[in-house]
């Protein structure tokens, strides 16, 4: 196969600067790397990346086959990549690299300058080193104090002559703080000529900035942290912000970048800790950023606090005062997981602006095929049941509607959401089986149960495939072990025995408390009731007399106040002869 010429490279980089992939294909993208542990291809995974031989050759050929068509940008480079450079094999290693480069979402900091590297570092071992020089200088658009592609730019432009502009690099790369070692492949580039030159410096300020559309993609993704690395992922963050102005995150998430790396990172922690020393630097030195120091360095209000739990602490305060301000700001945070507090935080203050991110952030999850907490699924549907997503508001409903149960219910409920944001896509179990299904235990589904997934299957989770119903009952027990922390769930042991019947999780929850519908007796209308797990305080109680109930409270279609109203007080007896005993946790 012949060698990627000059035009198919700048082919390759035109159709980069064009592409147009989604959080779900970025997503999709880093989930398959789950696929490596499997074998056989793990056993050629390992051959492939051992070394030289006809053996090892052999597998990277076989593991190049089975990658390309994943369409991974990941997989390509990191991967299948490193396998061809570790043979020597620059020519299938460049085909590779400019494959990933097509595939590499623009909005990206991180996977670009990743693969523009990868790529210059090709070029430099083929001997086209005006080339490699440029896709270096391409990859430092993206990070201005990148030290893999100055290195590579560094290397290059000795390599082709320009011995002025490489011991720029190289004095530039010296006085950062990065060692002899590091610098190596560049010294003896250069040579013992190490005339002084005028050093090479950062322009934080060119950084390209992203559109509000590219933004939003790499906020979403960047605080799901797709790369094992969080070293990476903050310097990423950091990049980002700064082309956005936000240039106190900019600055926090650079100093907190060298703290992130592990001991079995690939990135040298010397290195590191050059690396976000001369970030530092560079971004003090920008006008704009006049001041963030010193506001970063007081963290008088937590905002900036090196713990999470103080970041907690803020929002909450936050919330107390009705201040949103600070944690829209918080929404920049490299954390994930303060990222989700702020918002939630946000939905208690009945703020919506930050849905698009939420959403963006889930589809991000599910193409991952996340399942653990913190989750914006949860935080996105604590919103929906917040009236968050809806255009319009349904009204409460009046007079003897409030006292409908079942089927004329929910009737009332999906009249009130069809058409808004509430239920974006709404996924009926179809009508044939619907008429069919029953619970595992042989007990009829309830009325207002059965009229809602004739609406719609998605909402309360309950089949992972609405076309193919199949309830996945558990006990209690059962769900407190896999929904909240071992030494919380604890406090569960035994419930199966008082409360033995079938429990579904409604839909994906978070905090402190789950709803789950349980499989007992149904009261006069037909109904199971709902009850509230909760572990501050430890307990379970009747929250609704039935999902019906349970719907039109979180639809605000009707509300549900058995303090205010003697007939919700009295649905709620109908269930009295559960045995809660030992178990009963009052309301919140």
């Amino acid at each position: 196969m012949s060698t990627a010429d000059a035009g198919d490279v700048e082919a390759a980089f035109r159709d980069f600067l064009g592409n147009d992939v989604t959080v779900e294909a970025f997503g999709a993208a880093a989930s398959r790397r789950r696929l490596l542990g499997e074998a056989p291809l793990s056993r050629t995974v390992h051959v492939a990346l051992s070394g030289e031989g006809q053996d090892a050759r052999a597998a990277a050929d076989a593991l190049a086959e089975a990658v390309v068509p994943w369409g991974s940008f990941v997989l390509l480079q990191g991967l299948v990549g490193t396998a061809f450079t570790r043979q020597g094999r620059y020519d299938d290693a460049l085909r590779v690299h400019l494959t990933a480069l097509r595939l590499t979402p623009r909005w990206h900091p991180t996977s670009v300058y990743r693969v523009l590297d990868a790529i210059a570092d090709d070029l430099v071992h083929l001997g086209r080193f005006d080339e490699a020089a440029r896709l270096a200088e391409r990859a430092l658009e993206w990070d201005p104090t990148n030290p893999d592609a100055l290195l590579t730019l560094g290397v290059a432009l000795a390599r082709a002559g320009d011995r002025g502009r490489a011991g720029g690099v190289l004095a530039y790369l010296a006085s950062s703080g990065y060692s002899e070692v590091f610098l190596r492949a560049l010294i003896g580039a250069l040579g013992g000529d190490r005339a002084k030159a005028q050093p090479y410096a950062p322009d934080l300020a060119k950084i390209p900035a992203l559109s509000d559309d590219a933004w939003l993609r790499f906020c979403a993704v960047n605080a799901l942290n797709p790369f094992a690395e969080g070293e990476e992922q903050r310097r990423a963050h950091a990049v980002a912000c700064l082309a956005r102005g936000h240039h106190d995150y900019a600055l926090f998430a650079t100093r907190q970048a060298p703290k992130w790396v592990t001991e079995d990172s690939p990135i040298d922690g010397r290195v590191a800790r050059a690396w976000a020393k001369a970030r530092e630097e560079a971004i003090v030195a920008l006008d704009a950023a006049r001041g963030v120091v010193e506001a970063l360095a007081r963290e008088e209000d937590g905002q900036f606090g090196e713990e999470s739990e103080v970041r907690f602490q803020f929002a909450d305060a936050c919330v107390e005062r009705g201040d949103a301000g600070p944690l829209l700001a918080m929404l920049l945070d490299p954390s994930r997981e303060v990222v989700l507090y702020a918002a939630r935080a946000l939905v208690k203050l009945g703020r919506t602006e930050h849905a698009p991110l939420i959403e963006a952030m889930a589809a991000g999850e599910r193409a991952l095929g996340w399942d653990d907490l913190p989750s914006a699924v949860k935080v996105l549907s604590a919103m929906k049941r917040a009236g968050g997503g809806a255009k319009k508001k349904p009204a409460p409903a009046k007079g003897k509607a409030a006292r409908l149960r079942g089927r004329a219910l929910v009737a009332k409920v999906i009249e009130a959401i069809a058409g808004t944001d509430a239920i974006a896509d709404p996924r009926p179990v179809p009508a044939a089986k619907l008429k069919k299904l029953t619970f595992p235990c042989k007990k009829p589904l309830s009325p207002g149960l059965a009229a809602f997934l004739a609406f719609d299957a998605s909402f309360l989770g309950l089949f992972e495939d609405p076309e193919a119903p199949r309830f996945a009952p558990r006990t209690l027990r059962q769900i407190a072990e896999a929904e909240f922390d071992p030494m919380l769930a604890g406090m569960f042991e035994g419930i199966e025995e008082a409360l033995p019947g079938e429990a579904y999780l409604l839909g994906a929850q978070d905090g402190e408390a789950r709803d789950v519908l349980y499989v007992g007796e149904p009261d006069a209308a037909g109904e199971y009731p709902v009850l509230e797990m909760r572990v501050d305080p430890p307990g379970v109680r009747v929250a609704y007399p039935g999902v019906d109930v349970y719907l039109a409270h979180l639809f605000e279609v009707v509300l549900f106040d058995p303090d205010a109203n003697p007939e919700d007080a009295r649905a709620l007896e109908a269930h009295s002869k559960l045995d809660l005993s030992g178990w009963s946790a009052p309301p919140e």
